[in-house]
C-alpha cells in the first residue's frame, strides 16, 4: 500500500467531538474550522476558517471572530489576529507548557461556540542518533539514522518522524535491500516511498526501543525531527495521511478523518518537537 503524506492542515468532518466521520464537501454547509497544532514551549497560532464546498473559491473565514485560550480550565487570554504567510491566524502573547490542559475557543456571529481541547505532552526521550550509509550488491547506496526512543511511563504515547535535507527539503522513507530497513509503522515495498511515519507504543510501552529509519537521498547531515503527540493529535495526522493514500484528493471526496472540535470541525492538538541535527 503507498503511503504518501502532505502536512498541509485541512480540516474536515461533521460537528462532532472525538469521531472519525466522513464529508463530502461538493454539498456540505460551511461549517467553522479551528485548527490548532499547539508545541511545548511555544506561541500558538490559531486557524479559524469556513468548510469549502463546492461554490467556494478557497478557505475563507469570518470577518471577525473572538477567539479565547483557557489553561487548565481558567481564562488565560485573548488571541489577537494577525497574518503569516499571506493566511490570517489568531496568535497568544505567551507559550505553552507540558503536562497543562488547553482549550481554544472561538466565538463566530451565527453559529455555536466552537471549541476544541488537549494536552501538551513530554518532549520525547532519545539517544544521540547515528547516520550510517552502505551499498548493496546492486551498487545502490542506502542511507540510515538509527537511535533508541524511551517510552514514557504510565501513559500511552504516540511519535512521528520526519527527515530533512540541509536545504530543507522533505526526505522520503524507504524499504532498504542493505540488511537494515524501516522498524517503525511496519515494512513497505521497496518501490514505495513516503516523508513522514506514525507509531504508538504498544510494542515497547515504557521501555526503549531501537529505532531504524531507511531514507532516500545521500549526504553527510540530515535534519531528525521527532514528535511526541497526543492521541487526538495522532488520530488527527494519521488520518489526514490515511485520506490522502485512500483518495488521492481531500479536498474533493468523502474520507474519515478525526476531530476533536465540537460545533465544528477540525483539531485543538497538542505536540512537542525535537528536531536534531545528524551528521556522518
Amino acid at each position: 500500500m503507498k503511503l504518501l503524506f502532505g502536512i498541509a492542515i485541512v480540516l474536515v468532518a461533521f460537528n462532532s467531538c472525538k469521531k472519525e466521520v466522513k464529508v463530502d464537501f461538493a454539498d456540505a454547509e460551511p461549517t467553522p474550522v479551528l485548527n490548532v497544532l499547539m508545541n511545548e514551549d511555544s506561541l500558538i497560532d490559531a486557524r479559524l476558517t469556513f468548510s469549502r464546498n463546492k461554490a467556494s473559491s478557497g478557505f475563507e473565514g469570518p470577518a471577525s471572530a473572538k477567539v479565547c485560550l483557557y489553561e487548565n480550565n481558567i481564562f488565560k487570554e485573548e488571541l489577537q489576529p494577525g497574518e503569516k504567510n499571506g493566511l490570517k491566524y489568531y496568535r497568544s502573547h505567551t507559550p505553552v507548557h507540558k503536562g497543562k490542559t488547553y482549550k481554544v475557543t472561538a466565538e463566530v456571529a451565527g453559529y455555536p461556540l466552537v471549541e476544541g481541547s488537549d494536552i501538551i505532552p513530554p518532549l520525547c526521550k532519545l539517544s544521540a542518533p547515528v547516520l550510517d550509509q552502505q551499498v548493496d550488491n546492486e551498487g545502490w547506496e542506502h542511507t540510515h539514522i538509527k537511535f533508541n526512543l524511551t517510552d514514557e511511563a504510565g501513559q500511552n504515547n504516540y511519535y512521528r518522524f520526519r527527515l530533512f535535507s540541509t536545504d530543507n527539503q522533505k526526505l522520503y522513507f524507504t524499504s532498504s535491500n542493505s540488511g537494515q530497513t524501516n522498524n517503525v509503522g511496519g515494512l513497505v515495498d521497496d518501490d514505495e516511498y513516503f516523508n513522514a511515519m506514525f507509531m504508538n507504543d504498544v510494542l515497547f510501552a515504557d521501555k526503549s526501543m531501537e529505532i531504524v529509519l531507511s531514507f532516500t537521498g545521500t549526504g553527510d547531515s540530515v535534519l531528525l525531527e521527532v514528535t511526541s503527540l497526543t492521541e487526538p493529535s495522532y488520530k488527527y495526522l494519521k488520518s489526514i495521511q490515511d485520506a490522502e493514500n485512500l483518495n488521492g484528493n481531500v479536498l474533493t471526496e468523502p474520507f474519515p478523518i478525526y476531530t476533536n472540535i465540537t460545533n465544528g470541525l477540525g483539531i485543538v492538538g497538542g505536540i512537542s518537537v525535537k528536531r536534531l541535527r545528524v551528521t556522518k
